[in-house]
């Protein structure tokens, strides 16, 4: 059995603290990108000869470190007499010793040609705080000794308490790509979400939850930081989360929870560190997985080594394009085309010219978007559906009582309102609405309805304030308990949302939207972006925003858009922005797999 709950010591997270001793310094990088026999990983790069020695590290029960090694594949065939590979520990007492060597020499063995995993056990320091200290040793010629520790980590378990044991569980749910207008408890004509009504009846539904972002790991990102994407830099599909930021895993596995996350899509994995403060994560292995696959993996570890409390992340992809739900929901609503909110031709939809090779022969030949809808509709009920097989696993087994259940989304998505189809571009209703519903049992209401402005950058506060651990003063958002519980109280004010790679930003209030462009932008013809320019809506009045009142407004909106451009302002002035974040540099195949995504 395990020894109470998983700590996890990222030595590459912690790189700035170690202390480096090399010819040229600037040679020790992480997290690198470096490919071994054809397969890239993350790793903590040393030109060697080089020392890397992190101080003070925790080791509780049952240690290990794991890592793999391995020397750039670029460097095989120049000149070199290969790079010893030494790991050493110093305990408080000074006593020194090595743990493990292991020369490689892939100029001349073959076998070395590869990423060798390996695994140190460290359980006779338990209890101990130790120096650990990688180090490359080279031969005369080091000239291309490129040496690379892939991934290292100490992995240990802290013996329970029993505060953390008293501690509810929480099963945070994210469906991506789903409406907020979509959702049957928001008001949606079909019944796409029996699920997710449910729940709302059993705990609280905020009937305006809005993202941060019309993208996936930005939204994500901000609902697992509780930082803006400007404040865990962020910004796209293609960066990835910054090792310094703090995660909301990783803050309740250090107060005793064991934290697991399933994905149903690749870059919502590993190469972006979006598993962070995981102690067990199970990224996808291709583009994206069917929702059954990724239930499956979650109930797997509920049967097999559920440990309470626990904090997990189950993501679904489904109602992302090209909406092709499993039979029976691929034909649910197809006898209904004629129910849509509008009806738009096919023609009069303006695709991207990659359009054919992110998605293939796709659309099929139908006559117009709301056929492509009940496609789509049938999508969010199948994931629904998955959401209901999570839950009556919890009530099966006593669970439902002791575990906090949030299900949101990370965007909506266009169907032709301002000339996007079948995609999340722009920051107007159908993209930022979301669906949110939380079930607290015992500590919630039941069917409460908030009609107040919310939205991802509350998540964090909430939860915690739910689990009664103390909310870190750098979280911007609401704690949204007073609201939730009936109290008086308020949400937010205005609501900001940033366009990807920082094209726009928006706030919103109860009646405005204001949406100012900051950079160019022409992939789509019936909506391009130009700088400095803005658009205004008067959401009582025209709540499909079709109605732009800049540039001539009338007194009463010009005022309005003093106002909302003032808020904006004052928001990029006090809001922290991430320092010194780059894209990825990724590989050639996660290249194409990304453009296949469609990013």
């Amino acid at each position: 059995g395990q020894m109470g709950f998983p700590r996890t010591y990222d030595f590459m997270a912690h790189l700035p603290q170690a202390v480096i001793e090399a010819p040229d310094p600037a040679h020790v990088k992480a997290p690198e990108m470096i490919r071994v026999a054809g397969e890239g990983r993350f790793g903590l790069f040393t030109h060697a000869p080089a020392q890397v020695t992190f101080h003070d590290v925790p080791v509780y029960q049952g240690g290990r470190i794991e890592f793999g090694l391995g020397l750039h594949q670029d460097a095989w065939e120049r000149a070199g007499d290969g790079v010893r590979f030494v790991l050493e520990v110093i305990d408080e007492d000074g006593r020194r010793q090595a743990l493990y060597e292991r020369e490689l020499r892939p100029q001349v063995r073959p076998e070395d040609r590869a990423w060798l995993d390996q695994r140190v056990d460290l359980s006779s320091f338990a209890g101990r705080r130790l120096q650990i200290i990688f180090r490359t040793e080279a031969g005369e010629n080091n000239q291309n000794d490129w040496a690379v520790w892939s991934q290292p980590r100490l992995f240990s378990y802290e013996l329970e308490s029993a505060a953390a044991a008293e501690r509810p569980n929480v099963l945070l749910i994210s469906i991506d790509t789903l409406r907020g207008d979509h959702v049957s408890g928001n008001g949606y004509a079909r019944q796409t979400t029996p699920t997710l009504d449910r729940l709302a009846s059993e705990g609280v539904r905020f009937a305006r939850a809005y993202s941060h972002s019309n993208h996936t790991n930005p939204s994500h990102s901000t609902m697992l930081t509780g930082l803006y994407p400007r404040s865990h830099g962020v910004i796209n599909n293609r960066t990835a989360l910054p090792f310094e930021v703090r995660t909301i895993p990783e803050r309740l596995g250090e107060a005793g929870y064991h934290t697991v996350g399933a994905v149903s899509v690749y870059h919502l994995g590993p190469v972006w560190n979006m598993t962070q403060g995981f102690a067990e994560f199970y990224p996808t292995g291709g583009e994206r997985r069917v929702g059954r696959t990724t239930t499956d993996i979650a109930l797997e570890w509920l049967i097999e080594q559920r440990r309470e409390p626990f904090f997990m992340w189950v993501h679904y992809f489904d109602p992302h394009a090209p909406y092709l739900p499993p039979a029976p929901y691929s034909a649910l609503y197809s006898a209904d085309p004629a129910y849509a909110p509008f009806r738009l031709p096919i023609d009069q939809i303006h695709q991207p010219d990659d359009w054919l090779t992110r998605y293939g022969d796709w659309p099929p030949p139908v006559q117009d978007v709301a056929e492509v809808i009940t496609q789509y509709d049938g999508a969010i009920q199948y994931a629904d559906y998955q959401v209901s097989r999570l839950l009556a696993y919890l009530d099966a087994n006593g669970l439902s009582d002791r575990t906090i259940v949030m299900v949101t989304s990370d965007h909506g998505e266009g169907f032709g309102e301002h000339g996007i189809a079948y995609d999340h571009f722009g920051l107007h209703e159908e993209v930022v609405h979301v669906p949110w519903v939380v079930r607290a049992p015992g500590r919630l209401p039941l069917g409460g309805t908030v009609e107040d402005l919310v939205s991802h950058i509350d998540l964090g506060p909430t939860l915690l304030s739910l689990l009664g651990l103390p909310v870190p003063a750098d979280m911007p958002g609401l704690d949204l308990r007073p609201l939730m519980e009936g109290r008086r109280g308020q949400g937010q004010e205005a609501v900001i949302a940033e366009q990807h790679d920082d094209l726009s930003l928006a706030v919103r209030t109860r009646e405005w939207r204001l949406i100012r462009h900051l950079e160019d932008h022409q992939v789509w013809p019936l909506y391009n972006l130009r700088a400095g320019q803005m658009e205004l809506y008067d959401l009582e009045e025209d709540p499909a925003e079709q109605n732009n009142l800049l540039p001539a407004a009338s007194r009463g909106a010009e005022k309005a858009r003093e106002a909302l451009f003032e808020e904006l302002l004052d928001w990029q002035v006090s809001t922290p922005m991430a320092e010194g974040i780059e894209a990825l540099p990724l590989d050639e195949e996660t290249e194409e797999m990304l453009r296949r995504m469609g990013y």
